[in-house]
């Protein structure tokens, strides 16, 4: 009888883990925290690190699989990638160990936010009074140009897409008449100047008044606009006050106050106590 020597050996399978998760959601300006999922056949020991992160948010992860992101700039909501891996570890010797990577998609979901409201006058002075109302005061003189720019209105939001509805009232003085021009671009407004807020949505409205140049009086418009989830944005006011002007050639003067005193508004109702002070080798 003859006998011969069989060696059996044992193969160790080593299964690779799986990363679950794929799709995280949290709310625009919170700090978000998720647990990625994994699932490993032997429930070996898993490490975890970010191989690559987003570009929006900041994260960090735990070598346990928590991950923690925060918007770099706030009001950013969307979607954005961060890709993970997850590697095995204290694994016997004569085993290797497996890493798997995934790219896990954060989505940030958008919260509604207030419009703001900016009025560049005449002078391109910007004017950001909010509380109660921001009203903007102009002095014109009669019997000169009947077409007078007020200024811009400019609406900006940080949300993107928003639409808005003006919805003006006119006082107007006899004849007068106002126009709202919305601009095509509004590239070339510089809010970037006087905040450090990104907006997504920024429309702008020039605002002139058409009026004849015997009248005198005031005229006032308010302003105001409505989104679509019929959200009012913040208001302005302009008042604008044509003021009594005989004066052809001279200029408007207070006998005792100067002419300080001739950019009194009640000056639109009468020119009684103002006088005419000529300029050299010309008539009032």
């Amino acid at each position: 009888m003859h006998y011969s020597l069989v060696k059996i050996g044992n193969t160790f399978i080593n299964y690779s883990p799986t990363i679950v998760s794929g799709k995280f959601h949290s709310t625009e300006n919170e700090i978000a925290n998720f647990a990625v999922e994994t699932h490993d056949p032997e429930n070996d020991t898993l490490v975890f690190k970010i191989v690559k992160g987003p570009e929006n948010l900041q994260c960090n992860m735990t070598t346990d699989g928590h991950l923690r992101c925060e918007a770099i700039e706030d009001d950013f909501y969307g979607e954005d990638d961060v890709t993970v891996e997850v590697t095995e570890t204290d694994l016997p010797a004569f085993q290797q160990p497996v890493a798997v990577t995934k790219r896990l998609t954060i989505v940030i979901h958008g919260s509604p936010d207030k419009t703001e409201r900016f009025f560049f006058d005449s002078n391109d002075t910007i004017h950001t009074d909010v509380h109660p109302y921001l009203r903007h005061i102009i002095l014109v003189n009669a019997n000169r140009s009947s077409i007078h720019y007020a200024g811009r209105i400019v609406l900006a939001d940080v949300d993107g897409g928003e639409v808005f509805a003006p919805l003006p009232r006119f006082n107007a003085l006899g004849d007068a008449a106002f126009s709202l021009k919305k601009l095509s671009t509004t590239s070339d407004i510089p809010l970037a100047n006087y905040t450090t807020k990104r907006y997504r949505t920024v429309e702008a409205y020039d605002v002139e008044f058409d009026y004849s140049p015997e009248l005198k009086g005031k005229m006032t418009l308010d302003f105001i606009a409505k989104n679509a989830d019929d959200s009012y944005t913040p208001g302005v006011t302009i008042d604008v006050y044509v003021m009594e002007n005989p004066c052809i050639h001279g200029q408007c003067h207070h006998p005792t106050l100067g002419y300080d005193a001739c950019k009194d508004p009640a000056r639109s109702l009468s020119f009684s106590g103002f006088e005419c002070v000529c300029e050299p080798g010309k008539h009032a």
